[in-house]
């Protein structure tokens, strides 16, 4: 990454190169970062330290217990649909090198480095690997080891991403792979959600849902 000083409007900012024309913005004057991809799209963020991201996390756990998980998933479902707005100048047509170009090579989100494994997007399935995840680098602490290494956060993320990439409601699963000799990532799986509809198996709309069997 190359950082620069560059003025804009008579203001200097900090600017880091991500990749492409992807960039990191800090305005100095506001204190603020923004993230462009593409040159074209702007998003205004903050950075979290992992640690502070554990200790959320443990909190969820000691006020929810076990459903703390339902509440990171759920809550990264929404963030992952609406970062699926950074491919909204891709055309339908084209939404399978957006998918290519996003998830081989670094993560444009700070989670790792992403290896594409297989994309369908006809049948709207996708598998790929998340190497040198932040989670994972900071599960060599063993007082969070539990929090990150479950990632129901990334699992909702993607979940919300994809069913607003192909506007089907999608189902993530994931596996951590590695053990003590080989230095672990994580795969992950999106397929369609189906349902049963008066006898039909059918796949979920993301605004319809017809009764109870989800599969």
């Amino acid at each position: 990454m190359n950082t620069t000083e560059y003025p804009v409007c008579g203001k200097t900012f900090s600017i880091c190169q991500l990749y492409g024309e992807n960039y990191l913005v800090f305005d100095e004057e506001k204190g603020r970062f923004t993230v462009t991809y593409d040159n074209k799209n702007c998003n205004d963020c903050f950075l979290m330290p992992i640690e502070a991201w554990c200790g959320l996390t443990e909190e969820l756990f000691q006020m929810f217990g076990a459903s703390y998980w339902l509440i990171l998933q759920k809550a990264g479902e929404g963030a992952g649909r609406i970062s699926a707005r950074s491919f909204q100048n891709v055309d339908t047509g084209k939404i399978a090198e957006a998918i290519k170009i996003g998830f081989n090579g670094i993560s444009r989100w700070g989670f790792g480095r992403y290896k594409l494994k297989e994309l369908d997007i006809q049948n709207k399935h996708v598998v790929f690997e998340l190497h040198d995840s932040i989670f994972e680098c900071c599960a060599n602490d063993n007082e969070y080891k539990r929090f990150v290494e479950e990632q129901h956060f990334l699992v909702g993320f993607y979940t919300g991403l994809f069913s607003a990439l192909f506007e089907k409601k999608m189902r993530c699963t994931r596996a951590r792979v590695g053990n003590n000799d080989a230095k672990p990532y994580y795969r992950f799986e999106l397929n369609p959600e189906f349902e049963v509809c008066n006898g039909t198996s059918r796949i979920v709309d993301n605004q319809e849902r017809c009764t109870q069997n989800i599969y």
